[in-house]
């Protein structure tokens, strides 16, 4: 694996100019603050991103692609929001993938990508939105109960009942994306 250190100890690629964090394309999952994830890594470009990750403080842009059928996305082709994640554990697999376990850290507006040897990204602040709290603690609620009935579980079963006790709408997502999330979830038959 080139310039993976983990793996073979080579030399990493470094940083491109302007650059604030390596960029990780993921395909088929969309990375949320506070979640812990595994993410499969196989292109060379991305290897060597996730490799001068590790020679750092270990920390990655996680952006989703528009397109997960795209090989090589070009940056245009992901979206304009990534999350900030810390790489916990990295394992080379047999097929020559790189299985990393991240935990998302927090959201980041992309400024722009620089490309090179490797995809990095130019971040700033993501700001969240924030509703009242009384409008986000109703939200909160009414998802929570929506959710309930959606995968007829009880909520004060595990793992989900360390869902009641998010207190913070930023932990489920901004009050505007729960107002969406009910919306969706009345249309469901089974969320009824």
């Amino acid at each position: 694996m080139p310039d993976f250190p983990l793996a073979g100890g080579l030399p990493v690629a470094p940083l491109p100019a302007g650059a604030d964090l390596p960029a990780v394309p993921i395909r088929d999952i969309v990375l949320f603050p506070n979640m812990m994830a595994p993410l499969f890594v196989g292109r060379e470009k991305t290897k060597r991103a996730v490799g001068y990750a590790m020679a750092g403080d270990r920390r990655i842009l996680a952006v989703t692609q528009r397109q997960a059928s795209d090989d090589d996305p070009a940056p245009d082709r992901l979206f304009g929001v990534g999350v900030i994640a810390s790489v916990i554990d990295v394992t080379p697999q047999p097929d020559g993938t790189v299985r990393l376990m991240v935990k998302g850290l927090e959201r980041a507006t992309i400024v722009r990508f620089v490309e090179g040897e490797m995809l990095a990204a130019r971040i700033a602040p993501f700001p969240e939105e924030r509703g009242e709290a009384a409008q986000s603690d109703a939200l909160r609620s009414a998802v929570l109960k929506r959710l309930e009935v959606y995968l007829n579980v009880s909520l004060s079963s595990w793992p989900h009942g360390r869902l009641t006790h998010i207190r913070e709408p930023g932990m489920l997502d901004s009050t505007a994306r729960l107002d969406r999330i009910l919306a969706l979830m009345k249309n469901d038959t089974r969320a009824a």
